[in-house]
């Protein structure tokens, strides 16, 4: 049975699983539109950066996220590497030293659907040497105004390797109507182990933490 986190956890991951290397992170979500509002997009990121968000990290470079906003220029340097194509033909987005993979963009929860709406796919063999932390963070891409008031049922997987029975979850229980992002979970060197903590720290202005990132 896997490990159920709360809020301000943390999980060693190097000693509960020692040796495993290979993560995949499932994000889940289950959108709902309401008073003839737009169905909220949400998307996944996975930022490396050179301290723990707590302690002010910054990311690497504009190269070290699993960002889709990083594949939208195919004449970009370096959008062969931090770019790639799934077995479907669809476009998958990765960090430059190939330890983030995103799998995908999906624009909607779709509540009829079981398992993850989006993965990020993690190789800590890989992790460029000025990584300290990866965070993963679920943003709502909304013009039109929608918040996590009209998202339900948010929740994060952590499966090893190919498994698809997830080791870890979390559930983000907390009442997050008046954000439109989440710092969910946090994956970070201590003392040469990797561990995993339980963010879930809702955020209100995107653009303004991604500033604090260092990305804008």
């Amino acid at each position: 049975m896997g490990i159920n986190l709360v809020k301000g956890q943390n999980i060693n991951l190097s000693k509960e699983f020692k040796g495993q290397v290979k993560f995949r992170v499932g994000l889940r979500w289950d959108a709902t539109v309401e008073n003839n509002s737009e169905e909220p997009d949400l998307d996944s990121f996975a930022f490396e950066l050179t301290d723990k968000v707590g302690n002010g990290g910054k990311v690497v470079s504009l190269d070290h996220m699993a960002a889709y906003f990083n594949g939208t220029d195919p004449k970009r340097v370096n959008f062969d590497k931090i770019t790639f194509r799934n077995p479907d033909g669809t476009l998958g987005f990765r960090s430059i030293d190939g330890a983030c993979k995103l799998l995908g963009d999906a624009r909607t929860g779709d509540v009829s659907k079981d398992g993850d709406d989006e993965v990020i796919e993690i190789d800590l063999s890989k992790i460029d040497p000025r990584t300290k932390s990866i965070l993963v963070a679920v943003n709502i891409y909304s013009p039109g105004g929608s918040n996590f008031g009209q998202v339900k049922n948010p929740s994060v997987s952590i499966y090893k390797g190919d498994s698809d029975v997830p080791e870890i979850c979390y559930d983000l229980l907390e009442d997050y109507s008046r954000f439109t992002c989440i710092f969910a979970v946090e994956i970070y060197n201590h003392n040469g182990d990797w561990k995993i903590g339980a963010l879930g720290v809702g955020k209100e202005n995107w653009e303004e933490e991604l500033t604090k990132l260092g990305i804008l």
